[in-house]
């Protein structure tokens, strides 16, 4: 067995007419040669590897020297025979023509590698043709890949072509290397069976490089470099390549859910100058590549002629959202080679709505009633999909500015309305667009009635200020107080004060409603209001009797009078007591002629009493005294007469100033004269 070399590189690149192009030919494979000659072969060369060609194994091959090699013997054929005929000898033939060697390069061949694989081949490098000729040659070469990685003793077939300027030899009816029975190229296994053979023997200078149209080197089959010309051998047989195009019934995309129908187009590939004469058959399966999801296997329907391409197609709903990899595979039968393609399909994502549920609570949970729990609607999922699926759920989130200390929320038009309740979340997942809706957490009166009474005050006739009116409420709920209002009572009252400077007066003395208003607390299922009293009560009038006195033996009592004090309200006496007070004591002026029926000296009471005043006042008296001073009593020693010597004369008085029919002998202690 020939010694492997390491694998050659295949991106060579050779100038050709002014032109660069990809070389065909690969270096390497020249670790043997056939020496110099015409029409000569080698010996059973081994090649490194087994093939099977068409049902025979062969581990050997004969490097015959006019373009081909053959299985089972040599061949010194040197005018190409049709590889269609039957009784030829298996041949693998790249460029079958009348080659000379005797002058110019040779020959070589060996084994080697290509993209991993082993390989056997063989080069015409710049060969001259028959007879001798080397004013035009050719470099083509031949390589048969291993691929027991498809198949037991499966194999390609590689025909490489870097440059063709001749086409026949002289002996084959040619001139200049050019006309008479030009070369062929293919392959067969000399039955002449039908499916066994594959030839191009195209017109003369078809294969020239001067022919741009059809030149081999500007030709290429199963392959993306020019020259390059690939037969896949599986299962002992050559199949023919295939191409699969994905297509769908929706160009520009879908939406997730919707059924999208998916049609791969499968044709054979024909070698250059040569038609399809049958269609592929078998199956495709689809596969979607981005969510490693086997889609399903569909039969290929024939195409309706000979030679058209069979299509398959698959129709689902359940693509995930996104840019999909659609990859519909053909299997291959025995004619035609596996193929795939592939289709980028956009799902574009459904749209889903997500609706936070409307909820109410009870003003401070007055009826028991916990705070709720928010919870929400959902619309739009397809294909038992669920938030939590979707990864959606566990994300959501709910915010209002509400809490269990909130109030009734009132609309313009005064009926309770509802605080906003947002939900959030992810806008995307993998297959929705997602939507939120808002809704509202309604705050409900407690049940309780709200019960504002103002409070009772008093205040005095004539007072300059009223009271500070003031009010207290029953039916609160959960620590709620009066400062929990969100505003005050208005407390009214017709009662006035006294202000001198502004001109009012104060209001009689009375009762007078305390009236109270204002908010309807919208937290409380109703609101009443009670109605205080403020009483106006009289002021305190004082009426005090003057002191007075009299002396004693006075024949009438003196008029003592009165004050008041205690007016108010710019109140003048005149106006407020109607009639005047009485004025009584229980001293007694000196009746004429009635001894001692005047008053005795001293302090007498002065009671004051039944006068009539006004409403607004309450009377107070305060009673005085009369005081009864002593009457002057002139004592004068009456003037007497004596003789001198003579015994005094009785001393007498004269009394001139009694009252109240007094005399000498009213005196208790009588005057003494003396001298």
């Amino acid at each position: 067995m020939l010694a492997k070399k390491a694998k050659p590189k295949r991106l060579l690149i050779e100038r050709l007419e002014g032109r660069f192009l990809l070389a065909a030919v690969l270096p390497g494979f020249d670790s043997h040669t056939l020496p110099a000659n015409d029409d000569a072969s080698t010996a059973a060369v081994d090649l490194g590897f087994t093939v099977n060609f068409y049902g025979v194994a062969y581990s050997q091959a004969y490097i015959n020297n006019n373009g081909n090699i053959t299985f089972g013997e040599p061949s010194a054929q040197y005018t190409p025979t049709a590889l269609t005929d039957s009784g030829e000898v298996p041949r693998i033939a790249p460029f079958f023509a009348d080659v000379d060697t005797r002058v110019g390069n040779v020959v070589s061949y060996g084994t080697g590698m290509v993209d991993g694989h082993l390989a056997f081949g063989v080069n015409w490098p710049g060969v001259g043709y028959y007879s001798e000729h080397t004013d035009k040659t050719d470099n083509f070469q031949l390589v048969l890949i291993d691929r027991e990685d498809r198949g037991p003793h499966d194999f390609d077939i590689e025909f490489n072509y870097n440059q063709i300027q001749w086409e026949t030899g002289d002996a084959s009816g040619g001139s200049g290397g050019l006309g008479g029975t030009p070369a062929r190229l293919g392959y067969t296994n000399g039955s002449g069976d039908a499916g066994t053979y594959f030839e191009l023997a195209p017109p003369s200078g078809s294969f020239l490089d001067s022919n741009h149209a059809t030149g081999l080197i500007y030709q290429r089959y199963n392959s993306d470099v020019d020259g390059r010309f690939v037969f896949s051998v599986d299962n002992g047989a050559v199949k023919t390549p295939t191409s699969t195009v994905v297509t769908s019934d929706h160009p520009g995309g879908s939406v997730y859910g919707q059924t999208v129908t998916f049609t791969a187009t499968v044709a054979g590939t024909a070698p250059p100058g040569t038609t399809m004469l049958s269609t592929p058959t078998g199956s495709v399966d689809f596969y979607d590549l981005s969510t490693s999801t086997d889609l399903g296997t569909t039969s290929l329907t024939p195409g309706v002629s000979a030679g058209a391409p069979s299509t398959a197609a698959l129709s689902t709903s359940g693509l995930s959202a996104g840019t999909d990899t659609i990859v519909a595979t053909y299997g291959g039968d025995a004619n035609f080679l596996s193929s795939s393609g592939t289709l980028s399909f956009t799902v574009n994502p459904l749209t889903v709505t997500i609706a936070a549920d409307n909820q109410t609570y009870n003003y401070r949970g007055a009826d028991g009633n916990p705070w709720p729990t928010f919870t929400y609607q959902t619309t739009g999922l397809i294909n038992g999909d669920t938030l939590a699926s979707e990864g959606i759920q566990s994300q959501l989130a709910f915010y209002t500015n509400a809490t269990p200390q909130s109030h009734v929320l009132l609309d313009a038009g005064g009926n309770p309305t509802g605080y906003p309740l947002l939900i959030s979340g992810p806008t995307q997942s993998r297959d929705y667009n997602i939507v939120y809706r808002s809704g509202e957490l309604t705050i409900t009166p407690a049940a309780a009635t709200l019960v504002l009474t103002a409070d009772n005050k008093a205040m005095t006739y004539g007072a300059g200020l009223l009271p500070t009116f003031t009010y207290h409420a029953t039916g609160f709920v959960s620590g709620d107080t009066g400062a929990s209002l969100a505003t005050s009572p208005t407390l009214t009252c017709a009662a006035t004060a006294y202000n001198a400077a502004a001109g009012t007066h104060s209001s009689p003395a009375g009762t007078y409603p305390i009236n109270i208003s204002g908010p309807v607390d919208p937290d409380y299922a109703s609101t009443s209001y009670v109605a205080g009293t403020l009483t106006t009560a009289p002021a305190r009038l004082l009426i005090c009797a003057n002191p007075a006195t009299m002396v004693y033996g006075a024949a009438t009592l003196p008029s003592s009078g009165y004050t008041v004090s205690g007016l108010v309200n710019g109140d003048t006496q005149s106006a407020v007591i109607a009639t005047p007070p009485t004025l009584i004591t229980t001293a007694k002026a000196a009746i004429l002629g009635q001894p001692e029926s005047g008053s005795q000296v001293g302090s007498y009471a002065i009671h004051i009493g039944n006068a009539v005043v006004s409403s607004n006042y309450t009377v107070s008296y305060v009673a005085n005294y009369l005081t009864v001073t002593p009457a002057t009593l002139t004592v004068t020693a009456d003037n007497q007469y004596m003789l001198a010597g003579a015994a005094l004369p009785p001393l007498t008085v004269s009394y001139a100033g009694f009252v109240n029919g007094d005399t000498a002998a009213s005196l208790a202690v009588k005057p003494i004269a003396k001298t």
